[in-house]
């Protein structure tokens, strides 16, 4: 039995070799960082360990999952939020690897900024709408004229009338309709989100 717990037989001149475990482990992110569309992934590489493989996952989120396949190499577990994941890989020489694999979100699709919105007082599209902001109350929304002047700026943008860009200028004055300039940034290092919208009366 070695350090991995793998055991090999010996008989007169016969020897059992061990082939160690090579796990690849990979990932679908999930839409949102609330959101439970990840999925986790293993696949043993073809020519290590010995079959059959036992799967055993260990997270959270959900309670352990035990996938045991006597013919396959690969395990798959659906529903996951994004973060880090761990599974136990036991083959039949009782070979065991552990080892991770990270689910992350994707905001470049679950952000989805609405192109143009219409404050005429019609209760309807009154303000400017962003799906999934809230998911992210650090960001910081800017809007920019076609002069490149800011004229709105604000961080946990709510899509609510009263907390989100309706139009108006910092002095509360209607701004004519046109096209705007937005700047959504995420303030997590990486995602910045820039775009037009359009202000119909």
């Amino acid at each position: 039995t070695d350090e991995n717990g793998c055991t090999s037989a010996t008989q007169d001149t016969f020897i059992s070799s061990v082939i160690e475990l090579n796990p690849y482990m990979s990932s679908v992110g999930a839409i949102c960082k609330d959101d439970n569309s990840g999925e986790a992934r293993v696949f043993v590489n073809q020519g290590t360990g010995t079959p059959p493989y036992q799967f055993d996952w260990d997270f959270e989120s959900i309670e352990e999952q035990t996938d045991f396949t006597p013919v396959d190499s690969f395990s798959v577990i659906k529903g996951l939020f994004p973060g880090l994941y761990y599974v136990n890989i036991t083959d039949a020489m009782g070979c065991i690897v552990r080892d991770s694999v990270e689910v992350k979100s994707n905001p470049n699709i679950c952000i989805s900024p609405y192109r143009a919105f219409s404050p005429n007082g019609d209760d309807t599209n009154e303000y400017w709408e962003i799906e999934n902001i809230g998911l992210y109350p650090e960001a910081v929304v800017s809007i920019y004229d076609r002069n490149g002047s800011q004229i709105f700026r604000r961080r946990n943008y709510q899509n609510a009338e009263l907390e989100a860009f309706n139009g108006e200028n910092e002095n509360e004055y209607p701004l004519p309709s046109g096209t705007y300039y937005f700047i959504i940034d995420l303030e997590n290092g990486d995602d910045v989100f820039k775009g037009t919208l359009t202000i119909v009366r």
